[in-house]
């Protein structure tokens, strides 16, 4: 399923993402904006991963039609992003190159750094969150209808072992995600639960392994 971002692009977001959380995590800072700064930079890492996996899928095509319209939202403002994080600090990309100043007093480049990065995050954050949020229950359901999928073909004996371990209210959303005649149609149960039983099914699977 293409995104119309190539699994190298995704990737390198990812890295320069990483990096920067644990650049301004070194900072230590307390301020509110710096921690709701981290707090995104978080969900955004977590965003991206599953799509560098999924680019060169072409199952489930109706997904990747809407997951593609979203990602189309995204990829500009990240990637303007991405270029204004590099161009003011080098060093969190691969050439690491000097970034502030260095005439500067060390202690006064880090408050500047600090203060130019959480605003610029912020500023992503307010173009880009509402269709991050849809993005990511997109990618959960996708995930939860695979599962349910694979399931379904699993010998009955193994199936059986499959529900009784899995909790009940995972396997009611599960089931929620059977295609129906509207592929985009998400019940308020599947809406609101998403990521809560996206976890759950990634623990009980572990349970069904040992």
């Amino acid at each position: 399923m293409s995104f119309g971002w190539s699994a190298g692009d995704i990737a390198t977001a990812i890295a320069v993402t990483y990096n920067l959380i644990q650049a301004l995590d070194d900072t230590h800072g307390a301020a509110k904006d710096y921690r709701e700064a981290i707090s995104f930079l978080c969900d955004l890492k977590r965003v991206l991963e599953p799509l560098q996996a999924f680019t060169a899928w072409s199952a489930y095509p109706n997904y990747g039609k809407e997951i593609g319209e979203k990602v189309g939202h995204i990829k500009g403002p990240v990637e303007d992003f991405l270029a204004a994080v590099l161009k003011y600090e080098p060093s969190l990309g691969e050439n690491r190159r000097t970034g502030w100043p260095r005439a500067l007093p060390a202690a006064l480049r880090k408050l500047q750094w600090h203060v130019f990065m959480s605003k610029k995050v912020l500023s992503l954050r307010g173009k880009i969150e509402s269709h991050m949020r849809i993005l990511d229950s997109l990618m959960h359901r996708l995930t939860l209808e695979l599962v349910w999928a694979a399931q379904q073909k699993l010998p009955d004996i193994i199936r059986t072992t499959f529900e009784e371990t899995i909790r009940t209210e995972v396997i009611t959303v599960l089931r929620a995600c059977q295609p129906t005649e509207d592929p985009y149609l998400i019940g308020d149960i599947v809406v609101t639960k998403l990521s809560e039983y996206y976890q759950l099914i990634s623990s009980d699977i572990e349970e069904i392994k040992r």
